[in-house]
């Protein structure tokens, strides 16, 4: 009974806390992938398990309180009425709060990030607003659907998971009719390495290799992504 019961005392304390530990080094890397995703759900849940069990009542109440909130907002009923164009300007404007971010092979968050996590991670990010604003669960749930999947530039430009519908080629960004883009379109470039979303006002934002940060492009432009089919 006394090894079964300092099991137990082990565990707790590993979930109280080496999991949030380990959960804070999770969210500071900047790169994502499946192994560091179950890393973070796991460690989270283990947390607040944790602290659920050894806290008092009230910190009890409010712990489970929180848990249920995201939980209930991903329940939520699908809205039919999503304005498209409302969408793409939120789209738009989260992808710009990226503008400085270091370029970071495999990343999608603040700390760096690389070309497709930049699409990815701004409309995750408009996904969690438009959610919250309208109260819709199925834009919660679109946005927990992009962060588990990993899309690399070629599969967004195939239609991978019909998450994008392919138009058409173009022989540059800078020769691109643009009275024919809307904002929030994507461009893959460099023969399916990278890809570019447009913002409308002939800007175009991507997170940059060369230049080692997402940057933001008006056309015409000098740069080699801008030039190429």
């Amino acid at each position: 009974m006394k090894i079964v019961g300092d099991w137990r005392t082990m565990a707790l304390r590993m979930a109280c806390y080496a999991a949030p530990l380990i959960f804070v080094g999770c969210l500071l890397l900047p790169v994502r992938n499946r192994f560091i995703d179950v890393l973070i759900l796991g460690t989270l849940a283990a947390s607040l398990a944790g602290w659920i069990i050894r806290s008092r009542s009230i910190v009890r109440v409010i712990l489970i309180a929180v848990t249920l909130i995201p939980v209930g907002m991903l329940c939520l009923p699908s809205r039919h009425d999503v304005n498209a164009k409302e969408m793409a300007s939120v789209y738009a404007q989260s992808l710009q709060r990226y503008a400085g971010t270091r370029y970071w092979w495999g990343g999608e968050t603040s700390l760096g990030i690389d070309c497709s996590g930049l699409v990815r991670a701004g409309m995750m990010d408009a996904c969690l607003r438009e959610g919250i604003r309208t109260l819709d669960g199925g834009l919660f749930r679109h946005a927990l659907d992009l962060w588990w999947h990993d899309q690399s530039a070629r599969a967004l430009g195939e239609g991978d998971r019909d998450l994008t519908i392919p138009i058409g080629p173009a022989h540059s960004l800078n020769e691109l009719d643009l009275s024919t883009a809307r904002t929030g379109d994507l461009a893959i470039a460099g023969d399916g390495v990278h890809v570019l979303a447009y913002l409308g006002e002939k800007r175009w934002i991507q997170a940059d290799p060369d230049a080692g940060k997402v940057i933001i492009e008006t056309v015409p432009s000098k740069n080699p992504w801008m030039s190429g089919p």
